[in-house]
């Protein structure tokens, strides 16, 4: 998970046009210390939105049934069947 993490941290940087100097996965979050020109609300969906495709898609891929189904979203207020 971390590497899927630290993969997707990079490419939201790069598609983002920010920079990160430096972060620490926790077992339930992350902490980042950012810098651009894009608000910090920007810069968080960006980071958010990638990191959390990449890890429900890797969930789906290798059939972590319980994890998603942890990650269900009840809600169901978006398209996304689950949130992370």
């Amino acid at each position: 998970m971390k590497e899927i993490v630290c993969a997707a941290l990079g490419e939201a940087r790069l598609s983002g046009g920010f920079a990160i100097f430096a972060y620490v996965i926790m077992p339930e979050h992350l902490h980042i210390i950012t810098d651009g020109a894009r608000k910090p609300s920007d810069t968080l969906r960006f980071l958010n939105g990638i990191s959390s495709r990449r890890v429900i898609g890797y969930l789906k891929e290798h059939n972590y049934t319980t994890s998603l189904a942890k990650l269900r979203d009840a809600s169901k207020t978006r398209r996304h069947t689950h949130s992370l």
